[in-house]
């Protein structure tokens, strides 16, 4: 979102179990989205980053090592959350995680002010991120605060896996960086046929159901059964 405002050209390198909702909201908004095999995890991603930061020259944002993640949300998200429970109960603080930032910038902050807050970090089950291999300074930080159990052993991540990964080739390749706006929008081809409005009801506008939807019965009337000899 700080690209697309501010003009910059921007690269992202997903692993192939992510969803294809975050590929094209990033490509609608003007980034280029790298796809790296699934069997990499999380650190195939993080090497292909690095890789590609070092042969262009690109500015690499290094998420999972940055702890100013985890202390922009120590001054800013955790105060927030406390000053909307200001003279309030607060038991609980639960979320999931990507990087880790939010959980621990946030969880300390919280933590300062309130210590008897327990804090939760939740991740699903057939796709456990502590098991990627991708060393993170900030998920670290979050272990140590929070003392998270890892997931219990699972069979397979098929839990993410998409059954059309070939479609997701084809409609979607890294080819966003067009002169092409990706917010200009497609002109439809007919205008659908609705009702002109209140105004206009008549036995003749009521035998047409609202944008041209027809049933079967009204498109093709029914014959009656022929007469047998």
């Amino acid at each position: 979102m700080l690209c697309a405002q501010r003009g910059y050209k921007c690269v992202i390198v997903m692993a192939e179990p992510f969803s294809v909702e975050r590929r094209k909201l990033m490509r609608f908004m003007g980034a280029k989205v790298i796809i790296t095999p699934k069997a990499g995890k999380g650190t195939g991603m993080v090497a292909k980053a690095k890789e590609l930061s070092q042969k262009h020259g690109w500015f690499l944002c290094s998420q999972f090592e940055n702890e100013a993640s985890a202390a922009f949300h120590k001054a800013t998200t955790g105060p927030e959350i406390l000053a909307d429970f200001e003279g309030q109960r607060l038991d609980y603080f639960v979320l999931g995680y990507g990087t880790g930032g939010t959980f621990a910038g946030a969880g300390a902050a919280i933590k300062a002010e309130r210590s008897d807050v327990k804090i939760v970090l939740g991740e699903p089950e057939a796709a456990p991120l502590l098991k990627s291999g991708t060393k993170s300074s900030a998920m670290l930080m979050a272990r140590q605060l929070a003392r998270t159990r890892p997931s219990p052993p699972t069979r397979s991540r098929d839990g993410l896996r998409i059954s059309s990964l070939r479609s997701w080739r084809r409609a979607w390749k890294p080819s966003a960086m067009t002169s092409t706006s990706p917010f200009q929008a497609r002109a439809p081809s007919k205008a659908p046929r609705c009702w002109p409005g209140p105004s206009a009801f008549s036995q003749a506008s009521l035998a047409v159901p609202p944008c041209g939807l027809r049933s079967r019965r009204q498109r093709r009337p029914r014959r009656a059964p022929s007469s047998l000899p």
